[in-house]
């Protein structure tokens, strides 16, 4: 269960792409015209929902790709590559980031350098994390549907067990 699955077996997979356009919409719609995508480096392909939706609105608004790439998957690089893309005075009106914890981390940095988040730079997270609700600022998140995951998970796992040679 979740973004990433075996589709070999049963399964409930989330389909981030509609969201994340929904929510680069939402962002061109407030004005934002210079916005970056942060993120896991080996997540900058395609194949990857989140990216791909970040690619496709921002190339149909006719927009420049600004990318800020983290080696690791946490809040304290994430940090570190904002602040690193602030000193070199790259310029950003908003970040989509990967997830929260990315979020998260580049929220800090901001604040460190005087940015302040949302009337400077806009961000987007995506996970629904609660922990973003205790922020001095609350952050926007693409929340994950975590309840209706797990029932469909739950109706698939006792359908298998009714049914062990039913099609995944």
């Amino acid at each position: 269960m979740g973004v990433y699955c075996d589709t070999s077996v049963d399964h409930v997979r989330i389909d981030l792409y509609q969201p994340v356009v929904k929510a680069m919409k939402h962002l061109l719609a407030e004005g934002c015209r210079k916005i970056a995508f942060l993120g896991p480096a080996q997540y900058f392909n395609k194949s990857q929902d989140r990216y791909r939706a970040y690619c496709d609105v921002v190339k149909k608004a006719g927009l420049e790709k600004i990318c800020m790439q983290t080696t690791k998957d946490h809040r304290k690089n994430a940090m570190d590559v904002v602040a690193e893309s602030l000193r070199n005075a790259m310029q950003f009106d908003a970040i989509m980031a990967f997830n929260d914890e990315h979020a998260i981390g580049a929220y800090r940095a901001l604040l460190t350098h005087g940015v302040q988040v949302p009337r400077d730079v806009a961000l987007v997270g995506c996970d629904g994390l609660e922990e973003i609700e205790y922020l001095e600022h609350q952050l926007s998140t693409i929340s994950l549907p975590i309840p209706q995951m797990c029932e469909l998970a739950w109706q698939f796992l006792l359908r298998r067990m009714r049914e062990p040679d039913a099609p995944v």
